[in-house]
């Protein structure tokens, strides 16, 4: 598994997250820790997280594990992530469930299969 972390624009200023690869729970917590410290050091707090390219992703429960410890963190007012996924793979599922369940802990989150999409949500008033 591989991630990377960029920038686009100072205002918004978004943080595109890039995964790739075999995606378990030590990689998905590695990359969280990743995207947290990014938002922390630049303000960057709208998260725009590409993931056509994972081959194998994490199970619903290391999502919710996720979903739960970015509640915890107490962010809601600021944050802001697009999801991005193919819609021909099984990850579309653990997409939906990720918007569900931070959407119902009053986290902007939002599944995506289009990069424009994504962005014109992120960026939006």
């Amino acid at each position: 598994m591989s991630w990377s972390v960029s920038y686009l624009g100072p205002d918004p200023h978004v943080m595109v997250m890039t995964l790739a690869g075999e995606i378990g729970r030590p990689e998905l917590d590695k990359a969280f820790a990743g995207a947290l410290a990014g938002a922390t050091e630049h303000d960057a707090w709208h998260l725009l997280c590409d993931i056509i390219d994972i081959s194998g992703g994490p199970t619903l429960f290391d999502v919710y594990a996720v979903v739960v410890a970015l509640d915890q963190l107490g962010v809601q007012d600021r944050f802001r992530e697009a999801l991005l996924t193919r819609s021909d793979t099984d990850e579309i599922t653990n997409a939906c469930f990720w918007e569900t369940a931070c959407v119902n802990r009053g986290i902007a989150a939002r599944a995506f299969t289009d990069r424009d999409e994504a962005l014109a949500w992120l960026t939006a008033p």
